[in-house]
C-alpha cells in the first residue's frame, strides 16, 4: 500500500508541479512576447529595435521595390540602412532581415568539418540570431504593419 500512495501521490505532485511551471511559463511568455525586432524608419533611414541580449556582428539586410537593395554592417551597435533613392523613397513593401551573433556558446553541430583547413573547428561556436520582418511605404511614408496577420501575409490587406 505504501508503494501504491508513493507511486500515486508522487506522480500527482510532480504533475502538478509541472502544472504550476507550465502556468508560469506561459505568463512569462504573454508578458514577454518572442525576442522580435521593431523597426524603426526616420528621415530615410532603418533601424531596427532588437531585444537580443548581448549581441555583436549585426547585419542589416533591407529588400524593395524596383530592385531595391541594401544592406550595412556593425561589429557593437544594430546597423542603419538608408532607404532614400534616386526617386526618393519608393512606393511598395520593404522586407528586412536582421542578423547576428550572441555571446551565448553552443556546440558546434560540425566540429570535424575541416573544409580543406588543416585547423581543427572549435568544439563550441557563438549562437547566432536572425530577426526580420516588413513595412509598407505609401505616399513617402513607412507604414507598420499592424498585426501578426499582416506580417505572416505579406503586408496584404
Amino acid at each position: 500500500m505504501k508503494l501504491f500512495n508513493k507511486l500515486v501521490f508522487g506522480a500527482s505532485m510532480t504533475l502538478r508541479k509541472l502544472s504550476l511551471l507550465a502556468v508560469g511559463a506561459s505568463l512569462w511568455l504573454f508578458a514577454n512576447p518572442a525576442l522580435a525586432g521593431e523597426a524603426v524608419v526616420s528621415g530615410g533611414t532603418l533601424t531596427v529595435k532588437t531585444e537580443v541580449p548581448n549581441a555583436f556582428n549585426y547585419t542589416l539586410t533591407v529588400v524593395g521595390p524596383h530592385g531595391f537593395y541594401a544592406d550595412a554592417k556593425s561589429v557593437k551597435t544594430v546597423p542603419i540602412v538608408r532607404l532614400v533613392g534616386e526617386k526618393g523613397i519608393e512606393d511598395g513593401i520593404y522586407r528586412w532581415q536582421l542578423s547576428g551573433s550572441t555571446q551565448e556558446k553552443m556546440r558546434n553541430p560540425k566540429p570535424d568539418f575541416f573544409n580543406g583547413r588543416e585547423e581543427k573547428r572549435p568544439d563550441f561556436i557563438n549562437r547566432n540570431f536572425d530577426e526580420s520582418g516588413l513595412f509598407r511605404v505609401i505616399d513617402g511614408v513607412a507604414q507598420m504593419p499592424k498585426n501578426d496577420e499582416e506580417k505572416d501575409s505579406g503586408g496584404g490587406k
